[in-house]
């Protein structure tokens, strides 16, 4: 599974996908700050087996600094030349460069064509109606509305090569805890703020 992040003048979105079957498994939109939505993009990872979380950090790099912070280790990799050394360097963070973004696109459109079935989210279908190459033709939201989820979810299905495409026998850290039938559950109505909602598709 991967989970990716959109960040800018849009939402903040992030897709998990199944890694076997490519499908659309749950897809969280909110306008987020930064810290709220590093929290939900974390506890999303965990409760998908420590998903791939692959996060754009073309506008901030704070959310991928804050999931190491946290202890997440299954962040995506990409490799970078150093400016001053021309090393490769692996760095943490997916970057949405004039490079990527055609390949992840086209990478989006063959998918759409090929194997439609795979895009379970309707609000992500009806976003792709609206994006069109631009006079110059550079494939983009037409005007008055988004391409978040478009842009999302192409750097999703380009991240996953990072990921297992096979079935793991679940770790202890996965296993279900026994619960005892004569335990008891309270339930106590908070005020609390427990996030938004996250759309299980």
């Amino acid at each position: 599974m991967a989970i990716q992040q959109e960040n800018g003048s849009d939402y903040f979105v992030a897709f998990v996908i199944d890694n076997i079957t490519g499908k659309i498994v749950a897809k969280l939109r909110h306008e987020f700050d930064e810290i709220e939505y590093t929290r939900q993009v974390y506890c999303l990872g965990k409760y998908y087996n420590n998903a791939l979380i692959g996060l754009e950090c073309n506008f901030s790099t704070y959310p991928v600094n804050e999931l190491e912070g946290l202890g997440y280790t299954k962040q995506y990799i990409r490799e970078q030349e150093d400016t001053y050394t021309h090393k490769m360097e692996k760095k943490l963070g997916f970057r949405t460069t004039s490079i990527s973004r055609p390949r992840i696109l086209a990478q989006l459109q063959t998918i759409v064509l090929e194997e439609t079935d795979k895009i379970t989210d309707k609000e992500t279908l009806q976003e792709m109606l609206t994006f069109i190459k631009n006079e110059k033709g550079r494939p983009e939201a037409q005007q008055g509305y988004h391409d978040d989820q478009v842009m999302s979810l192409a750097i999703t299905y380009d991240i996953r090569e990072q990921q297992s495409f096979s079935l793991l026998p679940p770790t202890e850290e996965h296993r279900p805890k026994e619960l005892s039938f004569e335990s008891t559950f309270e339930i106590k109505e908070s005020s609390g703020d427990f996030g938004s909602r996250i759309e299980i598709i």
